[in-house]
């Protein structure tokens, strides 16, 4: 039964150009980690795998996952330290908003 709810929730693959062309891949990119993160496959902490081993995980060139990864720490998911890597910050700003509202 667990299995099943797993991959229910389990984040898709990524697949380049399922999205309308409009969309520009780094924004594929960074919706993709975004969901990753949600869905708790990268916890919070959690260091990313360094830019060159993610851009060919992606299929994409080392500049496009930088615009990726700047979109997603302007949402405050990730953030990214000098010489140390980058790290997951928090799972959404959802959850934030439910830590704060009063009960």
């Amino acid at each position: 039964m667990n299995g099943a709810v797993a991959r229910a929730t389990a984040v898709p693959s990524f697949n380049r150009g399922q999205l309308p062309e409009s969309v520009y891949v780094y924004q594929e990119v960074a919706d993709h980690i975004a969901a990753r993160i949600t869905h708790g496959e990268l916890p919070v902490h959690t260091r990313l795998p360094r830019r060159e081993v993610l851009a060919a995980e992606y299929g994409v060139s080392v500049p496009t996952l930088k615009l990726a990864l700047k979109m997603l720490q302007g949402w405050g998911l990730v953030k990214t330290l000098p010489s140390k890597g980058t790290y997951v910050e928090r799972r959404s700003r959802l959850m934030d908003d439910e830590r704060q509202a009063p009960r």
